[in-house]
């Protein structure tokens, strides 16, 4: 994924972009390539352990996501829940 598709994908403007942290910037690039991140992917994929900050970041600054909450069960059978962020439709 280009800088230029994920300015593109998320309308971002110069300002935005330019205070974009290397994590930011990490995180909607794996949205524009796999449509969709969770606290799991971001770490495993990214070494991200704090998605939702940087997500809480990236909206104060005008940065539009959709999310919801999924569950699964984990190792151990018991059920867990955790947020689904993607590109705002």
């Amino acid at each position: 994924m280009n800088i230029a598709e994920v300015i593109n994908s998320f309308n971002l403007t110069a300002e935005q972009f330019e205070k974009l942290t290397n994590q930011q910037f990490s995180i909607l690039a794996f949205i524009c390539a796999n449509g969709s991140i969770t606290p799991m992917d971001a770490y495993s994929e990214l070494w991200i352990t704090k998605l939702a900050t940087r997500v809480s970041e990236m909206k104060a600054m005008g940065i539009r996501f959709d999310q919801e909450y999924e569950s699964r069960e984990n190792r151990f059978g018991k059920k867990v829940r955790f947020m689904r962020y993607r590109k705002a439709a």
